[in-house]
């Protein structure tokens, strides 16, 4: 009994504590959430951006139109010395052309000088083929041009016994010497004074008389005369040296005094153009005062183109019977037996043209 009626209170205890609980959860009110605060965002410094460049674009160029515009009239260029004008040239009296193809018609001699035990220059021998180991041939302003080296040519010119006379080549050395010859030409050449001839010659060399060294200098004797003159272009220039260069020498054979010279006016040419004349400088002073007394001889020896009977006359080129042997180019020798004209010296000119470097 007493276990049935425990069992009863026990069972009512668990509803009533059972039934307290659902009324003490229905009874509790909702607590209030605190509310969620939200931070503003932070301002964010601005970022400089870099400008990015723009391609440009290409604009048509809008099209214009065309205004014909007269031509602008140069004004021509005057040159302050320029070549007279060409003229038609005489025959000439020789003509050496150097052309390898040519060398028989040509007809020069090779030379060299001959020497003693001493060394002493006896006179001039026939070279041998090792005397011409550095002859050549190559191009020169008219053909192909000869290159001399250690010997010398005697050339089959014989005199024009004419008192006007013109000779011309062109040159191109490699080195001058002091009184060395190109061109020399006349009668008795090595004779010596007391020899019973009468030494009478042309000498286109070089000389420092002057201070400065000088090529060409025309250098003449005439031994009767008992003259020396010289002239040249008095202008301090060694020309024909590694360069081509026309030589041209004009004489009309009239003799006057110059000073106290016999001898006979002359003109020197370098490429064509007058560089010096005899007697207008010593009649003008055109080119240098003349001076009191008439300084020495600027003039040329009468009559080396007219050998007396019974001279010798030869016409060396490079070489003669006391000085050293030329060395460089030789091409298209001239002698006529009148004096050319200026324009005549100019048509002489036009005929060759200088080779390119």
């Amino acid at each position: 009994m007493n276990k049935k009626l425990v069992a009863l209170v026990l069972a009512a205890l668990m509803m009533l504590a059972a039934f307290v609980g659902c009324t003490s959860k229905s009874a509790e009110e909702p607590k209030a959430e605190e509310p969620v605060v939200t931070e503003a965002p932070a301002a964010e410094e601005p970022v400089a951006e870099e400008p990015v460049a723009e391609e440009p674009v290409a604009e048509e160029p809008a099209a214009q139109e065309h205004v014909a515009e007269e031509p602008v009239a140069e004004e021509p260029v005057v040159e302050e010395n320029p070549l007279p004008a060409a003229e038609e040239l005489p025959a000439a009296f020789a003509h050496i052309t150097f052309d390898e193809d040519k060398v028989e018609e040509d007809g020069y001699e090779f030379l060299v000088q001959a020497k003693d035990d001493s060394g002493a220059i006896t006179g001039l021998a026939t070279a041998t083929e090792e005397d011409l180991a550095k002859k050549q041939y190559g191009e020169g302003p008219v053909g192909t041009a000869l290159f001399m080296n250690k010997f010398g040519l005697r050339l089959p010119i014989k005199a024009t016994n004419t008192e006007a006379y013109t000779v011309s080549f062109w040159i191109n050395a490699d080195r001058h010497s002091q009184f060395g010859p190109t061109a020399q030409f006349g009668y008795d050449i090595p004779l010596a004074d007391d020899a019973g001839g009468d030494v009478t010659w042309m000498n286109i060399t070089e000389t420092d008389w002057l201070g400065d060294p000088i090529y060409p200098v025309v250098w003449s004797r005439h031994q009767s005369a008992n003259s020396w003159p010289w002239f040249c272009s008095f202008d301090a220039t060694e020309h024909g040296k590694k360069e081509w260069t026309m030589i041209t020498i004009v004489t009309n054979g009239i003799q006057e005094q110059y000073g106290d010279t016999t001898g006979v006016d002359a003109q020197l040419y370098i490429n064509g153009r007058l560089v010096y004349d005899c007697k207008d400088n010593k009649d003008n002073e055109s080119f240098f005062p003349w001076g009191e007394g008439g300084v020495w001889g600027c003039c040329l020896a009468p009559d080396i183109m007219k050998p007396a009977e019974g001279n010798n006359f030869e016409f060396l080129f490079g070489i003669n019977y006391w000085d050293a042997i030329y060395r460089g180019w030789v091409d298209d020798l001239y002698v006529f037996d009148s004096a050319l004209t200026p324009g005549q010296v100019v048509s002489l000119f036009n005929m060759g043209e200088i080779p390119a470097a």
